[in-house]
């Protein structure tokens, strides 16, 4: 645990996204072995790196551990960090959340389990609530530009692999969604492919 700990904050970003994707190949193959909390705790700092190759590294590799959990209690929890995330001034771990969050959901490539519905919701809100009110200095206006600019991806990354995976079940699934439920996510689910 401590040497993913130390590789997890290599100064090289090539080396967190290997360690990140290893994480993943490792626990889903000894995932009886491993502690988890001491696995999922450096890939949802991975999440939230400044480089997009390690955050999609970590998303992956946090989605293999969630589908091998025995309970949804890692989904469970990325939920919850990401829903009280949606209160808070955007920065890194907001980004983390919601890649957490989208990894959960994808997961389950062909299925819906129930956080899935409120997890869609929670990133439809986090894509549509980082706006500036004005009053933000330089440097804290381009952290925000670039933490929106990597939510906003990870949010359609996460509805698009959703939509193409779900697409030829969508009329047996559907009722697994509350009409505000869908409603809350659907312009995102909607999109015309070629804005995804």
């Amino acid at each position: 645990a401590a040497a993913l700990r130390d590789a997890a904050t290599h100064p090289k970003w090539r080396a967190r996204a290997a360690v990140a994707a290893w994480t993943g190949a490792l626990s889903a193959r000894f995932a009886f072995l491993l502690d988890r909390d001491a696995t999922v705790a450096p890939l949802r700092a991975l999440a939230a790196d400044d480089h997009a190759e390690v955050r999609d590294a970590a998303s992956a590799s946090l989605a293999a551990l969630v589908a091998s959990a025995p309970d949804s209690a890692l989904a469970a929890q990325c939920l919850a960090d990401a829903t009280a995330l949606l209160a808070a001034a955007p920065s890194n771990a907001t980004v983390g959340a919601v890649h957490a969050l989208g990894a959960a959901v994808l997961a389950f490539p062909y299925d819906v389990p129930p956080h899935v519905p409120t997890a869609l919701v929670v990133l439809a809100a986090h894509s549509n609530r980082h706006r500036t009110n004005g009053h933000l200095t330089l440097a804290d206006h381009s952290t925000h530009k670039r933490v929106h600019a990597a939510v906003k991806d990870a949010v359609k990354a996460t509805f698009a692999e959703f939509k193409r995976t779900h697409a030829e079940t969508w009329d047996f699934i559907k009722h697994f969604f509350t009409p505000d439920q869908h409603d809350a996510f659907a312009d995102i689910l909607t999109t015309g492919d070629y804005l995804v």
